[in-house]
């Protein structure tokens, strides 16, 4: 767990810090007041960028050079003391990693020391989105599971990129671009492998979180789809589409193409739900691979649920926290109304309270319920 936290040029967050910080933590205040920023931080202490923008321009408060995030962790196995974790990101692209006072010489260094889980506006991309987003959501969660997988998608990426370099050239040596189907194929069946075997069990997980916290829905349906015709080797499907990808100048079938369908009597749950139960399914989704994640590797995923109350009626809001309160992991919340989360945990749940007022956080109360 994250034990304290400070960010410095952040957005509004020019020198702010949480301090004591609980398994469940609520951050309540005004829109605008700096709610959403901290659960950026927390999402650049475990992947180096926020959810919201990738741009250092946008990103770093005006007037300053740099932003820098920091959190003391809880011990863990092979890390038995608490651990300073600093990110620092400048204006000008530089990037600085630091654990235990040490420079990590590469962001995979940094991938899956807190794995997050983010749920805000921007998920319901997850339903109504390109499959790419799909694909990423899908690849997060098999990176966190399958030590394999890594390597094999990012070979299978480097493949990709040279067959669609080979298909937009002038002249297509025939013995050059047979040499890379093979191995894309191979790399890509790899890839497929690892996702499909990951979907099964995040498919249970899945059902079983969203019948706890939306018991109204039922007859969902997900489904996987490799990014080719299940029916055929991937080979054979390159081979199929090998003229085509000439004329056309990319590969048109495999891993890249993949997709994670989600359905409803037989159409697409963004046509057929509410907007509630989107939000309902999203969060499902997510609170699925953070508990799979935990699941299949001691210790915990890290929730950020940005304006959690917005679309959803009380009752399933009290289901949705009922479920947050028995969750192996630990929490960060924004609502503009406290009162309206206190009230839809359980009593004698513990939670941390925060108030964010023009950039700055002060403790509210130690404990709440």
């Amino acid at each position: 767990m994250i034990r304290n936290l400070k960010v410095f040029g952040l957005r509004n967050l020019v020198e702010a810090e949480l301090g004591g910080l609980g398994r469940i933590n609520v951050l309540h205040g005004e829109n605008g007041a700096g709610k959403t920023s901290f659960l950026e931080a927390i999402n650049i202490l475990s992947v180096v960028k926020t959810f919201r923008t990738s741009k250092n321009a946008s990103l770093i408060s005006n007037g300053m050079d740099f932003c820098s995030v920091s959190g003391v962790l809880s011990p863990v196995s092979g890390r038995p003391r608490e651990t300073v974790l600093g990110v620092k990101r400048k204006r000008s692209g530089g990037l600085v990693i630091k654990l235990g006072g040490r420079v990590l010489s590469s962001v995979t260094d940094l991938l899956g020391m807190i794995p997050v889980q983010v749920m805000n506006a921007d998920s319901f991309q997850l339903l109504s989105g390109d499959p790419g987003i799909r694909r990423r959501y899908l690849d997060w969660g098999v990176f966190h599971v399958e030590q394999g997988f890594f390597p094999a998608w990012r070979q299978f990426q480097r493949c990709l990129k040279q067959r669609n370099s080979l298909l937009k050239s002038d002249t297509i040596p025939t013995s050059e671009l047979d040499t890379w189907t093979e191995e894309l194929a191979g790399l890509g069946e790899a890839v497929s492998a690892y996702r499909h075997a990951y979907f099964l069990r995040l498919a249970q997980y899945f059902s079983d979180v969203l019948s706890r916290i939306a018991p109204d829905i039922t007859g969902l349906e997900a489904d996987f789809f490799p990014g080719w015709d299940r029916g055929v080797n991937l080979i054979d499907a390159l081979m199929e589409c090998r003229n085509s990808d000439i004329s056309r100048g990319f590969t048109q079938v495999g891993p890249q193409r993949a997709d994670l369908k989600l359905t409803w009597e037989g159409r697409p749950v963004s046509d057929t739900l509410s907007r509630g139960q989107q939000k309902l399914v999203v969060c499902s989704l997510k609170l699925a691979q953070g508990c799979l994640q935990v699941d299949s590797f001691p210790g915990e995923a890290v929730y950020l649920i940005d304006d959690l109350p917005s679309e959803l009626d009380p009752s399933n809001l009290a289901m949705i926290c009922h479920f947050l309160s028995d969750l192996d992991g630990q929490v960060f919340i924004t609502s503009v109304l406290p009162h309206t989360l206190q009230q839809a945990f359980p009593d004698k749940v513990p939670l941390t309270m925060f108030h964010v007022e023009q950039g700055r956080a002060a403790s509210s109360s130690d404990t709440i319920n």
